[in-house]
């Protein structure tokens, strides 16, 4: 008796023979680990910042690593990331350096620019205006259209809450 192979069973040992040569071709440190990154999230949703951190790090070095690996993709992007949750939690200097990192690795411009841009706002919200504005000095060169035009509302806050002090003092 003769047996013949339909389509659905090719395909089945197609999919089958994929998953297996993916799963041994390459040792298991090299293995891209493709849910490191949404575990980070996972975890940064959970508030469980340093392990969500520690997750984005596998991460990146899980990317370089594999060979299979796009020229054109930069998992340093995931530094961006990594910046932050450092901000969110209130880390500053290592957000900072997060930032500039993935800046020095070559990750758009246009993103740590943005990225960099959150500092200013960090610092507006706590009421301290003259240090959003020298962050945004700084790193003005990134974007000069956008840096300055938030230089100029930050100043102009300024000024409304420098008279708005002297109102209240002249009474």
């Amino acid at each position: 008796m003769r047996r013949t192979l339909t389509i659905p069973a090719l395909r089945g040992a197609y999919l089958l023979a994929v998953c297996l040569l993916l799963s041994t071709s390459c040792g298991p440190s090299l293995r891209p680990n493709p849910s490191a990154a949404t575990r980070a999230e996972s975890l940064a949703e959970e508030g469980k910042v340093d392990a969500a951190i520690a997750a984005y790090r596998e991460h990146i070095e899980l990317r370089l690593a594999d060979p299979r690996r796009p020229e054109s993709e930069n998992p340093y992007f995931y530094l961006l990331m990594i910046g932050d949750l450092y901000l969110a939690s209130g880390r500053i200097e290592l957000a900072r350096e997060a930032y500039e990192e993935a800046r020095n690795k070559a990750v758009d411009q246009a993103l740590t620019a943005e990225r960099l841009r959150r500092f200013a706002t960090h610092f507006e919200k706590k009421g301290l205006l003259e240090q959003a504005i020298s962050e945004l000095r700084q790193y003005r060169e990134l974007d000069p259209l956008m840096f300055d035009s938030e230089i100029d509302r930050l100043h102009k806050l300024f000024i409304a809450r420098e008279r708005e002090k002297e109102t209240h003092t002249d009474k």
